[in-house]
């Protein structure tokens, strides 16, 4: 029924189906991660149909984190098998295909990048001007299928300001920190950052991430409490008392306070 158009069936209202399967794919860690096992069945479909492989690389990847505490040994022999598999589909992949492609547009991105990035939102209008390996007359890339790509294009040294965010997030508490690692994975092949759905789906986790986090201050209290115990530890804090104990001469003499200040004082204690 093509009652609205589609660039790659089935997409249904995404209107491509690797955009669909990378949101249901954060839908679906999500749902596991609750346990809310009821909804799994109506989210199957829009992945194992797509057959999404930036979806089906990031369901693997938590998959490999959720196992790894359960059972090192398994996961360990699992994403050997899983590494050796997308070892031989790479030697045997084309240029012409999907993979190929992208890997062009990667090599094409690296080339046009500056050091102090090129401005927000200028991929699409810049990236001809480096593009040696793709036609762009041909086809026009709106992204580079890239997430971290693309804001390093854009933003340069920018970029490492969103990677200190998502390792923040990724190791915080919560069961919101699998939904992110999807997300992130997705993000290696795809652009989930500029799609409404999974990036709307990116801020709600992230926010719920660390809005469980203890405040700024008390994080600052607790490193300042840290560090006094390490430096006490190795016997920094106790010699440098000892040495200020020992040198009368870095000891101020005691100044005496003026009436009218001793006036305020009790003005202010009995206020």
């Amino acid at each position: 029924w093509n009652a609205w158009p589609e660039v790659a069936k089935p997409g249904g209202l995404f209107m491509n189906k690797n955009i669909a399967a990378e949101a249901a794919a954060l839908v679906f860690v999500g749902v596991a991660a609750y346990r809310l096992w009821w909804f799994l069945p109506g989210i199957i479909p829009s992945i194992a149909l797509t057959w999404s492989r930036g979806a089906i690389l990031a369901l693997l990847a938590v998959g490999a984190v959720a196992l790894w505490r359960k059972s090192p040994r398994f996961t360990a022999m699992a994403i050997a098998f899983v590494l050796f598999l997308g070892a031989i589909a790479f030697m045997n992949r084309s240029h012409d295909d999907s993979g190929g492609r992208r890997m062009a547009m990667w090599a094409d991105t690296v080339d046009g990048m500056s050091l102090w990035g090129r401005g927000l939102g200028s991929f699409y209008v810049l990236y001809p001007a480096s593009a040696t390996r793709t036609d762009t007359l041909a086809a026009r890339p709106d992204h580079a299928h890239n997430d971290l790509l693309e804001i390093a294009f854009e933003t340069g040294p920018g970029v490492l300001i969103f990677i200190g965010f998502l390792v923040f997030a990724l190791f915080s508490a919560g069961p919101e920190r699998y939904v992110l690692l999807a997300f992130v994975v997705e993000g290696f092949a795809g652009f989930p950052f500029y799609m409404p759905f999974t990036a709307v789906a990116f801020a709600l986790v992230a926010g719920r991430l660390y809005g469980a986090r203890a405040d700024l201050r008390s994080e600052y209290a607790n490193g300042r409490v840290a560090l006094r115990g390490w430096l006490a530890s190795r016997g920094f804090l106790r010699r440098s008392r000892e040495a200020f104990a020992g040198s009368a001469a870095t000891i101020p003499a005691k100044r005496s306070v003026p009436a009218r200040n001793k006036l305020h004082i009790r003005r202010r204690a009995e206020q």
